[in-house]
């Protein structure tokens, strides 16, 4: 093969390795930030995957109404600390829920003890006054029931920026499984060090070459590479002297 052919394939190797590397990390830190409930943000803002269908809505002709989120999307949301929100603003909080039977979730009451909070991005549908402190009623587009509980300035962690990837979080859940962790971390990781290390072994058979070939090139031999290049030399020269003459041998008789 070519030799430039062959860097131009190696280089290419080399980006689409890093490239998935990268994809496969940033997916594994929103798959662990999704588990453990915890807000992980860059310059202010976080990255999380949809689990639920309570944002989804559609126009009358099928397609994605505006402003909704549908469940499999990225979403990127503001980290915010503000102490007044306003009707309309899709916000980020955490939500106590109880686990239904057919592995849904459901908001839990007060009264529910064994609940897990977990994030979840619904809309602002009204600002309450409840004893001289602004709160805020909450609803998922989709839901036909408001949120039960009214959340504070407090409890708002981020506010949604309306930038959505659509299907990307099916990936998230993917990579939460044991074999898409197999699969998207583990195995690229591993076909990246063996990759790499075949290409030391391979630089470092090349320079040992290299330099034997410089040293031949500029006469600097030691006595044992002269006595070895000698003997070798006097091998092939009996091996020649051995061969039957070429030339035509004088017939017998004549």
């Amino acid at each position: 093969m070519n030799e430039k052919v062959k860097n131009v394939l190696n280089t290419l190797l080399d980006i689409l390795i890093v490239l998935f590397l990268v994809f496969a990390t940033a997916v594994l830190v929103i798959a662990l930030t999704q588990k453990t409930g915890n807000v992980s943000h860059i310059f202010g803002y976080t990255v999380n995957s949809v689990q639920t269908e309570s944002m989804e809505a559609y126009n009358e002709d099928g397609s994605k109404a505006e402003g909704a989120i549908f469940k499999g999307d990225i979403i990127i949301s503001k980290i915010s600390d503000e102490s007044s929100y306003e009707v309309g603003q899709t916000v980020m909080f955490y939500m106590p829920v109880i686990m239904n039977e057919d592995g849904t979730y459901s908001e839990a009451t007060a009264e529910q003890l064994f609940s897990v909070p977990i994030l979840v991005t619904h809309n602002i549908i009204e600002v309450v006054d409840v004893n001289g402190v602004e709160m805020y009623r909450t609803k998922g587009i989709n839901n036909v029931l408001e949120d039960i509980n009214l959340k504070t300035a407090e409890e708002i962690v981020a506010v949604y920026t309306g930038t959505r990837i659509g299907g990307v979080g099916k990936a998230i859940d993917f990579v939460q499984s044991p074999l898409g962790f197999l699969l998207c971390i583990v195995v690229p990781i591993l076909i990246f060090v063996i990759v790499q290390a075949i290409r030391v072994i391979r630089n470092f058979i090349a320079y040992k070459a290299q330099k034997a070939a410089e040293t031949v090139v500029s006469g600097e031999l030691t006595e044992e590479q002269k006595r070895k290049i000698a003997e070798e030399y006097m091998r092939q020269l009996a091996s020649e002297n051995a061969q039957p003459s070429t030339g035509d041998a004088p017939a017998e008789g004549e």
